[in-house]
């Protein structure tokens, strides 16, 4: 059988398609510290953003047979309600997703700056709280510190009561109003007044969290990104015939798929069979000879 890439050129340096923190990851340096807890910490905001993805495709999937259990208690005069469950059920845990991508940035920031006063490692309800109070040392960066802030004034508690009460709370339900198409949510644990347990519109407000919080992980590690150093590291480009390509990158604001100078030139050249198949549209090859 042949090997992965065999056959064709298998990219993996496009930063066009990279998230903010997928970027970071791939030069994160001086000025910051740079371990295997930086890296684990920043890779999970990275897969918990993924993860939040998949959930919304499936919600989306199911959503629209929310009006199937309305159909079946029309036809029979009792419904399971096995849809609305189901969408329950995805929507909870896309919400504690999306803090948990705030669990992941409360990780970074504790891991490249472990002696900055105030940054701690256990709540992230306290990452935010201690922004707003203007709790932390000067190390920490007044940029990430002031978005940090506007979310605790903004979104975020909102976010965390959700999270608390999916995470300890029971399985709520949803009904789907056939005249607005909207889809209400009901759970006791949100709340014991008349209606405080109950989100008449939950997709809407889901998809303004999500918006929030992706807003912010781009704000954060943007900003992160723009203060390295320009120091030249090796990135993979990708894979071809089973061996592996890799050109040398400095981390500028305008990183694209042409960034960078190839370091696989001169053996991929003495080798024929192995020549790099993008070669001659690859500023990055070019750029060697210049």
């Amino acid at each position: 059988m042949p090997s992965a890439g065999h056959d064709r050129f298998l990219l993996q340096f496009a930063p066009d398609a990279w998230l903010p923190a997928m970027r970071f990851i791939k030069f994160v340096g001086p000025p910051f510290l740079s371990s295997k807890s930086v890296h684990g910490a920043i890779k999970s905001c990275i897969d918990h953003s993924r993860k939040y993805e998949i959930l919304a495709s499936l919600a989306n999937r199911i959503q629209p047979t929310l009006i199937e259990d309305i159909q079946q208690l029309e036809l029979n005069g009792y419904t399971p309600g096995a849809r609305s469950s189901e969408f329950a059920a995805v929507i909870e845990v896309m919400v504690c997703e999306l803090y948990s991508i705030l669990d992941g940035i409360r990780y970074s920031l504790f891991w490249m700056f472990p002696n900055c006063r105030g940054v701690q490692q256990n709540s992230t309800s306290r990452l935010f709280s201690r922004a707003k109070s203007g709790s932390y040392g000067s190390e920490f960066p007044e940029y990430v510190r002031v978005v940090l802030a506007a979310a605790n004034d903004d979104w975020f508690p909102e976010l965390r009561r959700l999270r608390t009460a999916f995470t300890h709370g029971g399985l709520g339900s949803c009904h789907l109003d056939k005249q607005t198409e909207l889809v209400a949510y009901m759970n006791p644990s949100l709340g014991n007044a008349a209606t405080a347990h109950v989100v008449p519109d939950i997709v809407s407000l889901v998809t303004n969290l999500a918006v929030a919080v992706f807003g912010l992980q781009k704000a954060i590690f943007d900003y992160l990104y723009a203060q390295l150093l320009p120091n030249a590291s090796y990135q993979f480009c990708g894979i071809y015939k089973g061996r592996m390509y890799r050109r040398s990158v400095v981390p500028t604001a305008d990183l694209n798929r042409g960034s960078g100078i190839c370091d696989s030139r001169d053996w991929f050249e003495t080798e024929a069979e192995y020549s790099c198949p993008l070669a001659s549209d690859c500023p990055a090859y070019a750029r060697v000879a210049s």
